[in-house]
């Protein structure tokens, strides 16, 4: 059908990819494509997977984080978040004594590591993360010993 365009990923939560965040938009670009053809049935479907692909990415992006699962999403330490909070750098989606930050609000640090659980390989330490990223798969060394 067409390939994904190229949008701005409003309102997509940090972890959420450009690809993920252009489904909504592909998908309805391919059903004024099936409608061209004549297929109104086919249309309708890609029209209401579009938007529960868009439902699903808006509650991503208004799940609350605490200031600790922030800090792990987002890389910065959970003092620092907890001062651009203070500051109104980022909205308080929670209460006092009781922050939260909505995940499409999270600040990313260029070059944080994804936790471990992320990638597929829960109880890694981060250096064996950042191994594993390194490392090619023929040259990989096993990192149990």
């Amino acid at each position: 059908m067409t390939r994904l365009p190229r949008e701005p990923r409003q309102n997509a939560p940090a972890h959420v990819s450009g690809a993920l965040a252009a489904l909504p938009a592909a998908f309805r670009a391919d059903a004024v494509t099936l409608r061209d053809y004549g297929d109104e049935r086919g249309a309708l479907l890609l029209e209401r997977v579009a938007g529960r692909v868009g439902d699903a990415i808006a509650r991503a992006a208004a799940e609350l984080l605490t200031l600790e699962r922030a800090a792990e999403l987002g890389g910065y330490s959970a003092d620092h978040l907890g001062r651009l909070l203070t500051s109104g750098v980022i909205p308080n989606a929670g209460r006092k004594g009781a922050p939260r930050i909505r995940l499409a609000d999270l600040p990313r640090k260029a070059g944080a590591l994804r936790p471990a659980s992320d990638l597929g390989i829960v109880g890694a330490t981060k250096a064996q993360v950042a191994r594993r990223v390194v490392t090619s798969d023929s040259a990989r060394v096993n990192d149990d010993g």
